[in-house]
């Protein structure tokens, strides 16, 4: 194999590794918050919360001890970081399913918790480094799929669900419209972000294209 054909294939397995190494950054970042959010709500969460906030930051941090050891082993496979984004998104929505377990009230304010949303745009955002759009696209549907629980498991908690002015500020009770376009406009999210996506593989490329020629030029012009 000529000198170009191995350089071309380092600088694009140089590619896929820098992604799972900032997945991972932000992941132990994630999992930072989740400690001071659980120290934060220590006094008002019951023990089944704490103890389920505590199990779901403990996984993240030994699952993504472990990419970042097989990393830097130089055993860490294409597969490995893409089964922990769904991981992620399936600890977050566990915490989050514990969390609902308080009764009506407690499960619709945190059913209208900004922050449980935005931390789904976190993983769909971060499952785009690894520059797969199939894993980006199943990192959004699930993260749809989890907030539709996150709404059925509300509702068996007795959170109502209506479609009336002023329902959001009303204790056990969900505006379900907001909720439906909560999902949607996730999937929107995920699929605004696989066109940044497509665009990001189109240059990486063109660059890997343009640095070949170069490098064909240069061998010629030493002949």
């Amino acid at each position: 194999m000529s000198e170009l054909a191995l350089e071309s294939i380092q600088n694009k397995k140089n590619w896929l590794q820098l992604g799972p190494v900032y997945v991972n950054r932000v992941r132990f970042l994630l999992a930072g918050f989740y400690i001071i959010a659980t120290l934060g709500s220590f006094k008002t969460s019951t023990t089944l919360q704490t103890t389920s906030y505590l199990v779901g930051i403990t996984c993240m941090f030994l699952y993504g001890g472990l990419q970042a050891y097989l990393f830097k082993v130089g055993k860490l496979n294409s597969l490995f970081p893409k089964l922990l984004i769904i991981l992620d998104i399936t600890v977050l929505f566990a915490v989050t399913a514990s969390g609902l377990m308080g009764g009506s009230t407690v499960a619709a304010d945190l059913i209208k918790s900004p922050t449980l949303y935005v931390l789904y745009y976190f993983y769909v955002v971060y499952s785009a480094f690894l520059f797969s759009k199939r894993t980006l696209l199943i990192s959004t549907y699930y993260s749809a799929f989890c907030l539709l629980l996150i709404l059925m498991i509300g509702y068996w908690q007795g959170v109502s669900f209506k479609e009336a002015e002023g329902l959001q500020s009303e204790k056990g009770t969900v505006a379900i419209s907001n909720e439906v376009f909560k999902v949607l406009f996730l999937i929107c999210f995920g699929y605004l972000t696989t066109t940044v996506l497509n665009l990001l593989n189109e240059i990486k490329n063109d660059s890997e294209e343009k640095h070949k020629l170069a490098e064909k030029e240069r061998e010629n012009a030493n002949i």
